[in-house]
C-alpha cells in the first residue's frame, strides 16, 4: 500500500511539474535562464527546471537545425523526473500527447499559437538526477532516416550523448545529439 501511494504521489508531482514547466510562460523554469544568444524561438524550445540553465549550445544547435532542415526540437531538462525507472519516457509521452492536443486546437493553454508539429518535430527529455534520457523522432523522420527507437538508443544516445553525459557535459551532449540526428 505504501509503495502504491508513493508511486501515485511521484506520478502526480511529476505530471504537475511537467504541466507547470511546459505552460507557455513557464516562469519558474525561466527563473535561472540567462538571456539567450539564440533567437527567441530557439530559447522557447529548451525548457529547464530544477537545474541551472546553461544550455546555450543546444539552443544554438536547434536554431541551426531549424534553419537547415526546417525541423524543430523540443528539449526538456529536469533535475528530477520522479525517480522511477521509465520516468523520462513517461514524461516524454505525456508532453507529446499534450502538445499534439494543443496543436490540433491551434492554440496552447495561454492562447498563443501552438507551434509543435508532431509529424516533424523531435522531442528529448533529460532527467539529470536519475541519469535518464528519452528521445522521440517523428514518424516521417523515422521512416526517411531509419531512426526507430532502437537506432535512436544505440546509434545516437549511447554513442553521441552518453560519452558527454558521463563527464556531466549535458549541454554539449544534447547539442551533439541534435547535430547527429540531423546528420
Amino acid at each position: 500500500m505504501q509503495i502504491v501511494a508513493r508511486r501515485s504521489c511521484i506520478r502526480t508531482v511529476g505530471l504537475l511539474c511537467a504541466t507547470l514547466l511546459l505552460s507557455s510562460t513557464a516562469p519558474f523554469a525561466r527563473a535561472e535562464i540567462a538571456p539567450s544568444e539564440a533567437s527567441p524561438d530557439a530559447a522557447e524550445r529548451v525548457f529547464v527546471s530544477g537545474v541551472r540553465d546553461s544550455f546555450e549550445q543546444v539552443r544554438a544547435a536547434i536554431e541551426k537545425a531549424k534553419q537547415e532542415s526546417g525541423r524543430d526540437y523540443r528539449v526538456i531538462v529536469v533535475g528530477d523526473a520522479g525517480g522511477e525507472p521509465d520516468a523520462s519516457s513517461r514524461l516524454l509521452d505525456s508532453l507529446i500527447e499534450r502538445w499534439q492536443e494543443e496543436s490540433a486546437a491551434g492554440r496552447d493553454r495561454s492562447g498563443r499559437s501552438a507551434a509543435f508539429d508532431p509529424s516533424n518535430d523531435v522531442t528529448i527529455v533529460l532527467d539529470i538526477k536519475d541519469r535518464q534520457i528519452a528521445m522521440r523522432a517523428p514518424w516521417g523522420l523515422e521512416v526517411s532516416s531509419g531512426l526507430d527507437p532502437q537506432t535512436i538508443k544505440t546509434e545516437l544516445i549511447n554513442k553521441v550523448f552518453v560519452p558527454r553525459a558521463k563527464d556531466e557535459q549535458y549541454d554539449e551532449g544534447l547539442a551533439d545529439l541534435v547535430g547527429a540526428t540531423e546528420g
